[in-house]
């Protein structure tokens, strides 16, 4: 055996490498001072079998199997690179190739040099697409467009909490001997008691909690810097927003929900409100000419937005709103005019 003159693998170092040697592409030389590295403590050995587990409930996750990532990925880039429009228009035949949503999986190997933090997981889902991931209590989440949702591979202690920037429809599993923490921005979360809901909560816009089933708990800061609770009853929603107002309404949980099956409900729902989905959805800009459009709504039953085409054609035929493709300067959003 040809003899390996490296020194030895620090913790930093070792945790660079330990993914690469999970996947297979390291070098042998770098195989073997992992494990060397593995070798010469209990607590090094430790370490690796957690990164290990964790590999491999990632790859456990359906959103990994029977599809190739890199390759889809590498025919979806070059679609968006060739030709924009294309691509909205095909996103459908796109997702049916892949036959399941995209999800960039990574691992969150920053608490490796201490094993008694969990190790975390990070999960996000792309632009058009929609993920689901089942957590280690059982607990089923369905993320939107754009999403991400940040978890332990184990929960540990008397509390499970995850944290979500974006939208994300949460079936939890129900143990009252450790409730269910969902953390967003602002200081905002939901406790949560064993139940059914949805949470919205990009980034810059206002905070939504929807409840379908069972009973949570919506925490904030009120304007007064006292923490508040307000609980919900199936078919209540409701919504902080940015300037920290806050108010509970009774509505349709389904309406909230439906974007889980690619579609709007349509009940009285604005255009505004529309454009809105399918700016997340897509990854697109409206440009609208005339602003009293965007109080025109909408009726009539559930609309697909699985096709974005489909969906501008279809309002302009109800409403008279005519739209167009517009010349964009930003290589990574096309621009839709409205007037």
């Amino acid at each position: 055996m040809k003899e390996n003159n490296k020194s030895p693998l620090t913790d930093k170092e070792a945790s660079a490498l330990l993914l690469d040697y999970f996947k297979g592409f390291i070098s042998e030389a770098n195989r073997q001072r992992i494990d060397e590295w593995r070798a010469s403590s209990i607590e090094n050995s430790r370490k690796f079998d957690a990164v290990l587990e964790l590999v491999m409930d990632v790859r456990s996750l359906d959103v990994l199997t029977s599809t190739d990532v890199e390759a889809a990925l590498e025919r979806v880039n070059a679609r968006i690179i060739n030709k924009r429009r294309a691509w909205l228009r095909n996103l459908e035949r796109v997702a049916a190739v892949l036959a399941i949503p995209l999800m960039l999986a990574t691992l969150w190997l920053s608490s490796l040099i201490d094993t008694r933090e969990p190790i975390y997981c990070e999960m996000r889902t792309e632009t058009g697409l929609i993920g689901r991931v089942v957590l280690p209590d059982g607990t089923e989440v369905t993320l939107n467009s754009g999403s991400v949702l940040r978890y332990p591979n184990e929960f540990t202690g008397d509390k499970r909490t995850v944290e979500l920037i974006g939208e994300g429809f949460f079936d939890v599993k129900k143990d009252t001997e450790h409730p269910f923490t969902v953390t967003m921005s602002a200081g905002n979360s939901v406790q949560v008691y064993g139940t059914k809901f949805n949470v919205d909560a990009y980034p810059g816009e206002d905070c939504v909690t929807t409840l379908v089933e069972g009973r949570v708990g919506f925490s904030y800061t009120d304007k007064n810097g006292k923490q508040r609770e307000t609980q919900l009853i199936p078919d209540q929603q409701i919504t902080r927003t940015t300037d920290g107002n806050v108010s509970l309404v009774g509505i349709k949980s389904t309406n909230a929900t439906a974007w889980k099956n690619s579609e709007i409900i349509l009940d009285s729902t604005s255009l505004k409100q529309i454009l809105k989905t399918l700016e997340r959805r897509f990854g697109v800009k409206f440009k609208v000419k005339k602003q009293n459009i965007l109080s025109y709504t909408f009726s009539g039953g559930a609309i697909s937005i699985k096709n974005l085409d489909y969906v501008l054609e279809t309002l302009r035929i109800s409403s008279g709103v005519n739209w167009q493709y517009i010349t964009s300067t930003d290589d990574n959003c096309a621009i839709i005019e409205l007037s």
